[in-house]
């Protein structure tokens, strides 16, 4: 099967939007993870003529390096090797799946993804309405009773995928089974974030529709039928209330954001700890501490001032990506929720590795000039240019 083909890229798909069914068959994750990079890994290795692009090895350079200060600040303490492990598998990983997913079939996989996680949220529904899954006090959780939050971060990716590959009406059908499972499992964050995307689809289906009046009308409209429901009360009161329990003993606006105002301080103490280099990629399982639930704090504190070069090259992936296509941005946007509320910082679930992926995939400079480095892999036999190849014959 040649490399970048629509149907290996469909394939692809298939498989991380099968992650959920090794929570439900409660089998490790890990091993899920371990596959995949084997697969694609063998997939390039064995493929003549794989590229990549700079920004996929530009990735790759910045997590390493991370990695790297991060040994030599924990030199003489605790080290965490399965910490290390699963960031150089994540920097690899990306680099072997932005050479798989080409630019010309990235819009598959998106499609794929979405449809196929779509499935899986309505085997969700099912399980949930005839007992397969518990209810938790009212509040169900993911598949192998995972965290509500790694199902609801599973389908905002999706639902993204899905508003930048599939249109309007198509979107409409694979959120509603989507939205549903957040829902029910009241993953709050992700209500927001799939709200967001929502709105962004259905009054900027396409790119041309992205100009800044229409913004400006669209955020007016927003904000004086928000304005009209504080002022009307009940609805907002309901909203409040029902969907983001503000008033849960638990969970409610009592309880310092579930205890996220506590984690951020501590988040606060290891970054100013040592605000260079961080505390280390070890520094919250050596220490058996609680994570920030921020990810800007969770990278700060980890790596310093140097986890700024890091969000430095995402953003510019998306502003870069944001030029060619302007949904980019809006679609994207409600994920700053996940990033000041959860501490998704470098991680193989899908979120956030496939949001990071789908950005620099997107931003990629390629798209605009040929920036390609060839990825030269001895297995056998070298993968060589076969112009190259002839000229040296």
């Amino acid at each position: 099967m040649k490399i970048e083909s629509k149907s290996l890229t469909g394939f692809l798909a298939l498989m991380f939007a099968c992650l959920p069914l090794f929570y439900l068959f409660r089998i490790d994750p890990i091993f899920f993870h371990i596959g995949t990079l084997v697969f694609l890994l063998s997939l390039v290795a064995l493929s003549p003529g794989s590229r990549v692009s700079r920004e996929g090895l530009g990735f790759l350079t910045l997590v390493y390096l991370l990695i790297v200060i991060s040994a030599i600040r924990e030199i003489g303490g605790q080290i965490d090797i399965f910490e290390y492990f699963k960031w150089f598998a994540f920097g690899l990983q990306m680099l072997l799946l932005l050479s798989v997913v080409g630019r010309d079939n990235v819009d598959v996989f998106f499609s794929k993804y979405a449809n196929w996680v779509s499935v899986v949220s309505v085997l969700q529904i099912f399980l949930m309405l005839t007992g397969g899954i518990d209810d938790h006090y009212g509040r169900y959780f993911f598949f192998g009773d995972s965290h509500p939050n790694l199902g609801g971060e599973i389908y905002t990716i999706a639902l993204l995928f899905g508003a930048l590959s599939l249109g309007r009406n198509r979107f409409l059908v694979i959120f509603l089974p989507m939205f549903i499972c957040l829902l029910m499992m009241q993953a709050r964050s992700a209500e927001l974030v799939a709200i967001g995307i929502l709105i962004a689809k259905v009054f900027f289906d396409s790119s041309n529709q992205v100009k800044a009046g229409r913004v400006v009308g669209v955020v007016t409209i927003l904000m004086l039928v928000s304005g009209a429901l504080l002022i009307e009360g009940s609805m907002a009161q309901y909203f409040m209330a029902k969907v983001m329990l503000a008033d849960d003993a638990f969970r409610g606006s009592g309880t310092g954001l579930v205890g996220r105002v506590e984690r951020w301080s501590i988040g606060i103490e290891y970054a100013l700890a040592n605000p260079l280099l961080g505390s280390g990629i070890s520094t919250y399982t050596a220490d058996d501490a609680l994570s920030p639930h921020n990810a800007f704090l969770y990278g700060f504190s980890m790596c310093g001032a140097f986890s700024l070069l890091f969000w430095w090259f995402i953003a510019g992936a998306v502003v870069r990506a944001s030029k060619r296509d302007r949904r980019v941005a809006l679609y994207t946007a409600p994920f700053l929720i996940l990033f000041l509320l959860n501490d998704r910082f470098i991680n193989l679930n899908p979120y956030p590795f496939l949001l990071y992926f789908s950005v620099i995939r997107l931003g990629e400079r390629s798209l605009l000039k040929d920036h390609t480095t060839r990825l030269s892999v001895k297995v056998g036999r070298p993968i060589d240019d076969p112009v190259a190849s002839s000229r040296r014959a």
